[in-house]
């Protein structure tokens, strides 16, 4: 083969909203909104006990995870005595990306890569107001965490290259979350 190119690749995406409005003639009015958000995919390129011989091109294994989630949990409501509103968002991603070339492999190539990247999204937002007569009261939290692993591996291979070789995992997952609350009475 003139080259070789092996890839894995991940766009999961969840999109989620979930939302409450609560408002009472009488003493008390109570809402709430949650979201609960997971993406948790394995995503690999792998090759092993195999020969790969593209002469003057390139041989590359590479995996990439680009997970993204957007979610928002709003709650408002209003009573002439008490409104209670709540809201509260948690998201996570667990996606494990990894590119491995081993177990007696053998490359003959122009240059050899073996990449693994992950850059996970997660963009939260959490909002609640409470309005009363008496007493308004308006809680909000969000958790969200990137705890993916990332990896790229090149061992027990038998390479014979005219260029170089790359090996590398890059990990750069970002978080924006915002909790907001607010409450008159």
């Amino acid at each position: 083969a003139a080259s070789v190119n092996a890839q894995a690749q991940d766009i999961s995406a969840i999109y989620s909203l979930a939302g409450n409005v609560a408002i009472s003639k009488g003493n008390a009015a109570i809402g709430g909104a949650v979201t609960y958000n997971n993406i948790a995919n394995t995503i690999e390129t792998k090759a092993g006990a195999t020969s790969f011989n593209t002469g003057a091109g390139d041989t590359s294994l590479l995996a990439n995870d680009n997970a993204t989630i957007m979610s928002g949990a709003v709650a408002a409501g209003g009573a002439k005595g008490t409104a209670l509103m709540l809201s509260f968002g948690w998201n996570q991603t667990a996606n494990n990306t990894s590119a491995t070339l081993e177990n007696g492999s053998v490359v003959t190539a122009a240059n050899l890569n073996v990449d693994a990247g992950n850059n996970s999204t997660i963009e939260s937002l959490s909002g609640s107001v409470g309005i009363g007569g008496t007493a308004g009261v308006g809680l909000s939290a969000s958790m969200d965490d990137i705890g993916d692993n990332t990896t790229a591996t090149l061992q027990n291979t038998g390479i014979d290259l005219a260029g170089g070789v790359t090996v590398q995992a890059i990990g750069s997952g970002t978080q924006y979350a915002l909790a907001v609350a607010g409450s008159t009475g």
